[in-house]
């Protein structure tokens, strides 16, 4: 028996990609976590709706390869997340569904903070000093 509830997960029924709806929000979201370039001196609130002009100018202030993490990590998990959810879903035990997290949250997200330490600060301004709209 499955480990992880089968109850809506956001995949479609074959199991290889999102389900409609959520198909339809990602270039949505794609907009909002991977904006064309623009200076912080401009930021629009409305354009922004999602993070805000505070957490647009907390990861500008990092290195290239760096900014770019939050929308290389969405771009990620819109082309291998049905595929990990649908595994997640289908793990047999604790053990399979433990190593499913590791592989495609735990192990990248650890990479990530290793080249780029300052993700967390960043973050947690944007969190400390949200002014999105959400």
């Amino acid at each position: 028996e499955a480990v992880v509830s089968t109850q809506s997960t956001g995949v479609d029924e074959s199991g290889t990609g999102f389900s409609p709806s959520i198909r339809g929000m990602l270039p949505i979201l794609e907009a909002q976590i991977c904006p064309e370039e623009e200076t912080t001196d401009d930021c629009q609130p409305m354009e922004n709706w999602m993070f805000g002009c505070h957490c647009r100018s907390a990861f500008s202030k990092l290195s290239n390869k760096c900014k770019r993490k939050p929308c290389q990590a969405f771009r990620a998990f819109r082309d291998n997340g049905a595929a990990a959810i649908n595994s997640l879903k289908n793990a047999e035990s604790v053990q399979e569904a433990t190593n499913v997290i590791v592989d495609s949250i735990v192990k990248p997200v650890g990479h990530a903070l290793c080249q780029c330490p300052g993700l967390v600060d960043s973050s947690l301004s944007c969190v400390e000093n949200y002014d999105g709209m959400l």
